[in-house]
């Protein structure tokens, strides 16, 4: 039998103590639960955030004993979490420096619906507007150019040396050529080979050379390939797919850059060994024997996480790049998409700049950008339009993703509110919110809130207000291809409302044919300065499948034309 005093009062009341003052079986479980999730999320970080100092500073208590050795070492630029958190904050910075604009809240929400109500409006009841408008800029730019010409020119007299006067519009065969290149570029992202890419290469008659891919912001995954019989070497840059390429997007600040003529190796016998093995894989080493400095300097303005890309890019290929270029005589052709399209342009400038030869002829180096992002500054996008060709598919967003173009919407943001709080539909009070609900309710039958007129002029005092050579606006680079779908009224029963009339009315109904025209200008052109809202398409259409359709499509109009003639 027990001793009496386990199983007295006084044994009771320690029990029920003890219990008290331990932790619940509930407590313990969340607890574990909390340090597994702890555990697992910490594993599924990229090394370069897990390696930052100030982030293990800050987890140290996660983390208890692991620190690195070089806490107090100068890191790579943009290679570290609080370093890309610095720079977005300089971004938001920048951009509420430029971006004075005295709406906020309910305000605002109500005037960006509105706008977009209209815009939606205006696709249907006035689809013609928007292919005159492009129909404009693309006979404006056949008559301030010679006939094999369609550069858009705005510019004075002055400026037209920094156009290329004689660049047609290149064939539709070598869009989709350089549009596969860039495409490639994304293939075996996830792979450990490259094998994928290296068969579709020689399809083409092209031999890898070197395939990198990137796993931390500041960097663009990349291949090189040569073609020897057409002494060729290209360049096909990865756009944006991971979170760290994202994040280079994101830091888009404009910065200050002197281009000039820095660490040219001289390669005159700097190639130590090409080694071709069985496997037709060929490596390169390269020696360098000496740099020289030239005393020409130039300040462009370009996006920040951008270029850090482009430099460390041109810092690790130049020497394979110079060798080709120079001693063997190969051209340069370099293709990106997004990102690597952006990439690309500031990668091609820089070449330029430290392989003078380059200069010699407009046909040494070409740069095809699909859905490029504003990368450069007014007059740097328009001295690039030798060497570089920049396509737009329709209303693809990202081009038009700069500071430019938010400072122009703010603008225009501006007279919707005033519209309508004269017309009552403001958010402030509950019948005004009313109205304003019902009055988004009618969606593209609806009363628009401005005439056609008063939103042209809106819109002209926007794009007149923000001014183009602001140093931190930045542009698509080059000369531009404007591909865009035309407007065409569907059929359709649809009514709309007439301003002459003041009645709902029937359109004239017109088949939609889907035509995909296209014309030759520059990043500043007002279609580009603008945002074009046509449902999800300014997303959809920034895919490379919308590029290669629209660019098939667009051939398919030509030759109908042609055969027209």
């Amino acid at each position: 039998m027990p001793h009496p005093i386990l199983l007295g009062p006084p044994a009771l009341a320690a029990l029920k103590s003890l219990y008290a003052a331990s932790p619940s079986v509930s407590t313990v479980s969340s607890t574990s639960l909390v340090a597994i999730l702890t555990h697992l999320t910490w594993r599924k970080l990229p090394p370069w955030i897990q390696d930052d100092p100030w982030f293990r500073q800050s987890t140290r208590s996660i983390r208890k004993g692991k620190k690195g050795d070089d806490d107090d070492d100068i890191l790579e630029e943009m290679a570290s979490l609080s370093c890309v958190l610095s720079k977005l904050q300089a971004l938001a910075a920048s951009g509420s420096e430029k971006l004075v604009f005295p709406l906020t809240g309910r305000a605002l929400h109500a005037s960006v619906l509105a706008a977009i109500q209209l815009a939606a409006q205006f696709r249907v009841q006035y689809p013609h507007i928007r292919d005159a408008m492009c129909l404009q800029i693309q006979q404006h730019a056949m008559a301030n150019s010679n006939p094999n010409t369609r550069i858009n020119n705005d510019e004075s007299e002055e400026s037209k040396p920094n156009r290329r006067e004689d660049a047609g519009m290149p064939p539709a065969a070598e869009l989709l050529e350089a549009l596969d290149f860039a495409i490639w570029a994304y293939e075996d992202s996830l792979s450990t080979t490259s094998d994928t890419l290296r068969s579709d290469l020689e399809g083409k008659d092209y031999f890898l050379l070197a395939h990198r891919r990137t796993s931390k912001p500041g960097h663009v995954g990349y291949y090189v390939a040569f073609h020897p019989e057409k002494k060729t070497v290209l360049i096909g840059l990865k756009g944006t797919s991971t979170l760290e390429e994202l994040l280079t997007d994101c830091c888009g600040r404009s910065v200050e850059y002197e281009l000039r003529q820095e660490e040219r190796v001289e390669l005159t016998s700097a190639i130590d060994k090409v080694t071709v093995g069985n496997d037709e894989s060929i490596e390169v080493e390269v020696g360098v024997l000496g740099i020289s400095i030239e005393d020409s300097r130039m300040h462009v303005r370009c996006h920040e996480g951008i270029l850090l890309s482009a430099r460390r890019l041109a810092d690790e290929l130049q020497p394979l790049i110079q060798y080709l270029s120079e001693l063997c005589g190969y051209k340069i052709l370099i293709c990106g998409h997004s990102l690597g399209a952006g990439a690309g342009a500031l990668l091609g400038m820089i070449f330029r700049a430290r392989m003078p030869w380059l200069l010699e002829g407009d046909c040494l180096l070409q740069v095809y950008a699909f859905a490029c992002p504003p990368v450069l500054d007014q007059a740097t996008a328009l001295a690039c339009c030798s060497f570089t060709t920049s396509i737009v598919n329709n209303s693809d967003i990202v081009p038009r993703s700069g500071l430019a173009n938010v400072a122009v919407a703010m603008e225009f943001l501006k007279t919707i509110h005033v519209r309508l709080t004269e017309l009552g539909l403001s958010l402030n009070g509950p019948r005004n919110a009313t109205r304003f609900i019902q009055k988004l309710s009618q969606g593209t039958e609806g009363e628009c809130i401005l005439t056609l007129e008063e939103a042209r002029v809106a819109m002209t005092q926007a794009l007149e207000t923000v001014e183009v050579s602001d140093p931190d606006h930045l542009y698509v680079p080059g000369r531009v291809i404007m591909m865009y779908e035309t407007w065409d009224t569907p059929e359709t029963d649809q009514k709309y409302w007439n301003e002459s009339t003041k009645m709902k009315e029937s359109p004239v109904k017109q088949p939609r044919n889907g035509n995909v025209e296209s014309f030759v200008t520059d990043g500043m052109t007002e279609i580009l300065r603008l945002f074009e809202v046509d449902e999800f398409r300014m997303f959809t259409d920034h895919l490379t499948s919308s590029y290669s359709s629209s660019i098939e499509r667009l051939s398919k109009s030509e030759e109908r034309k042609d055969s027209d003639v």
